[in-house]
């Protein structure tokens, strides 16, 4: 390959590099390059974003809230507690049928002109990417989430803490949803077709870029009220690092409403106290692969304003002692709120 087309691919590079900084608010990693000496010769790009949560600081995708709310029901909550764990779910099992394939659509695209399968690439991303989600903890009187997530006024909504030693987690980031912001990926796109254009060979070169945890942020703005977060790990068993460990840890979830699909989730443990696995056993030489997975912890319950029981107390106290015994979790009585304002009626 000649100076003078090495020195136009150079140049589109970097362009491609300043367009995805300025315009997704992101930097990215060259990846690995591989160019042949021959003149019109195959060269080959990677482009990878950074899929580790501290690359992230100082953007728009970057969470630093340390306490978050998970609406569901009460059976859900006792589920939790007797399992002392999250689940995270693949995005097979999003309630939004378009989840993923509303950024992705943009990728049909590029992913057409670089010769590649758009549609086998998201489901590949979907099948492997992992979430649960949250909403800001001052949400705890949102008659939109009591109404949507919290089993209609009659569910909880537990607010987890996060251990933020973000330096330690790996292949996890901690994000808001952005809604509707597509015009991202068209600039995205633009910057990506001019990397080609201004190779001289275009035929010759092969590209690919490594994004499933930014897709997955993307919404439709339709679902701006949620004001989610998302706790995300893309996990496809085929990392440097820890892949047995994350197979391990991840199950099927058959499920009767969509049982042809691929549905999987991760499970998180919960921490006691000091944000240690009470009950939890980590297998041998698991160690390093556990301290690189976030630590969360249940902090407060609320129980949904219109949520009957006959003795109130004496469920407040089955909530605490199951999650001390569970996860070894000690929480306050004033820890179990009871929301007294009839939500359901404003």
């Amino acid at each position: 390959m000649t100076d003078e087309i090495m020195k136009k691919i150079n140049e589109a590079e970097m362009a491609f590099y300043l367009e995805v900084k300025n315009k997704l608010d992101i930097d990215i990693n060259p990846g690995s390059s591989q160019s042949s000496t021959e003149p019109n010769g195959r060269s080959n790009f990677k482009f990878k974003i950074p899929d580790q949560m501290e690359e992230l600081n100082g953007t728009k995708y970057y969470c630093s809230e340390t306490k978050l709310l998970h609406f569901t029901s009460l059976e859900a909550l006792l589920s939790i507690i007797n399992d002392s764990s999250i689940r995270m779910y693949n995005l097979w099992n999003s309630s939004d049928e378009k989840e993923y394939s509303h950024a992705a659509e943009i990728f049909d695209r590029i992913y057409e002109i670089i010769g590649q399968n758009g549609e086998t690439r998201i489901k590949l991303a979907k099948s492997h990417s992992f979430i649960s989600s949250f909403t800001s903890s001052e949400n705890y009187l949102s008659s939109y989430h009591w109404e949507n997530y919290g089993n209609h006024y009659k569910g909880v909504a537990i607010e987890f803490e996060i251990n933020p030693d973000y330096k330690a987690w790996y292949r996890f980031i901690l994000s808001k949803t952005i809604y509707d912001k597509r015009n991202d990926f068209d600039a995205l796109f633009k910057a990506w077709h001019n990397f080609q254009t201004q190779i001289a060979t275009p035929n010759n070169c092969t590209y690919d870029i490594e994004m499933n945890w930014l897709l997955s942020l993307y919404k439709n703005q339709i679902y701006s009220s949620e004001q989610e977060r998302r706790l995300y790990l893309f996990s496809d068993r085929s990392h440097a690092n820890y892949p047995s460990h994350f197979a391990k840890y991840t199950y099927s979830a058959l499920k009767t409403e969509s049982s042809t699909l691929d549905i999987k989730y991760f499970k998180l443990p919960l921490c006691n106290d000091v944000w240690e696995y009470e009950q939890f056993k980590i297998g041998e030489k698991e160690d390093k692969f556990w301290d690189a997975i976030p630590k969360i912890r249940i902090s407060k319950i609320y129980i949904g304003p219109d949520l009957q029981t006959d003795n109130w107390e004496q469920l407040k106290y089955l909530i605490r002692t199951s999650i001390k015994e569970k996860s070894g979790r000690r929480l306050n009585p004033e820890d179990i709120i009871r929301v007294k304002l009839s939500l359901s009626l404003v």
